[in-house]
This record gives C-alpha cells, structure tokens and sequence, in this order.
C-alpha cells in the first residue's frame, strides 16, 4: 500500500482535477497513481504532467530505443512499478518478450536479436545508471553519430528521469494500476509481482479519469 494516501479525482481541488483530465487525455490513465500522489502538491503535479505531455507529443527518439532504454535503466534500480508498466510498452514497439526478458534480467549482450543502435542505447541507458561519470567519450560519440543532438539530449533527459520515477515509486511504495497490470499480463501471459500490484480487490477506490471528470 502507498505510503501517502492517493487523492481520487472527486476528493480533488479544481487545480488538481484539471491534470489529471490532461493524464486521462494523454492516454496516462495507467499512471495515475504516481498523479494521485503528486497531487498532494499541486504545483509539482502540474510541472510532472507537463513534463510527460512533453515526453508524449514532442517525443523525437523511435519510441523502441526509448522503451529499451527506460525498460534497461529500471531493471537496473529494481523498480518494478516501472518495469511492469514499460514492458507491454516496449512489447508494443515491435520488440519480443525474450529481447525485453533480456533487457530486465541483464543478459541481452549475449542475444543475436538486437541490433547496433539498440546495443548503442542498452549501453548508455546502464552506464547512465550505474555511474553518469563513466559514459566513455566514445559511447557518446557512437549516440551523436546514431542520432541528432536533439535526439541525445531527448534520450539523456528521458533516462535521467526515469530514475528520478524509479526511486519516487519505491519510496512512496504505489501500487500498479490495475489497468497496468492488465496490460502486462496481456504481453506477458504473467501477473506481475504481487507486492508492486498490490491486492486489486482492497484498492483505494482510486481509478481512470472518465471523459465525464468522474472515476472508472
């Protein structure tokens, strides 16, 4: 269970309302337990929704080297919040469940079934993680010459954050949406770990925005 109570859409200000109507719009539903808690702050709600609406409409990376990068980087915190919501997301891009099992377990380097700029963004994305100060001048070279400066710092930005979301998740503790957890077993054929997913029949109450404001 959260360690903050999550704040339902009819328990919340007129301010806070109105981001999450723009998470529901985004298609954000399945993280609107990271929302319900922001809204504890309103102010940082708003400035974290912006930030993702800006990820989603203005994204100029391939989403596949985005979610193998995002995937890579939470396997690597052990947040599996992040992991059970990113997987059915990089299964949508066109990659397998066996290139994603290997991106989570760490073992991908030894798979025939990715190729250079996907090994090129697995690299940076655990490199970023596991010391920012060690990205090799040749590593970087090898993005800038994948992608345009846009694109590296897009990239940058999207796996720095993601740590920032992997460790804001853990500490407060949420629980997978059940919407998520659905999707996850959809690509998976698995039910995600019970802890993270929590027990969908004590929920909170909370749930998906409705185009009509209310709750679903």
């Amino acid at each position: 269970m959260s360690r903050l109570p999550l704040i339902p859409y009819d328990e919340a200000s007129d301010e806070v309302k109105a981001s999450y109507r723009r998470f529901h719009e985004a298609g954000l539903d399945k993280f609107m337990h990271q929302a319900e808690s922001l809204a504890h702050h309103p102010p940082l709600l708003e400035a974290v929704t912006n930030l993702l609406l800006a990820y989603y409409h203005h994204s100029e990376v391939p989403q596949r080297y985005l979610e193998l990068g995002v995937l890579a980087v939470s396997a690597r915190n052990a947040c599996e919040y992040c992991v059970v919501h990113h997987t059915p997301q990089a299964v949508g891009t066109g990659l397998t469940l066996e290139q994603t099992t290997a991106v989570v377990e760490g073992d991908w380097r030894g798979r025939d079934d990715f190729d250079d700029t996907d090994r090129l963004v697995l690299e940076y994305a655990e490199q970023v993680t596991a010391d920012a100060n060690r990205v090799s001048d040749e590593l970087f070279a090898g993005l800038r010459a994948a992608f345009t400066d846009s694109q590296v710092l897009e990239l940058t930005m999207r796996l720095t954050t993601c740590t920032f979301f992997n460790k804001f998740n853990d500490v407060l503790r949420l629980e997978v949406e059940p919407i998520a957890a659905s999707l996850f077993t959809t690509a998976t054929g698995a039910a995600p770990d019970a802890e993270a997913a929590g027990d969908a029949a004590t929920a909170t109450g909370t749930g998906t925005v409705t185009d009509e404001g209310g709750t679903a």
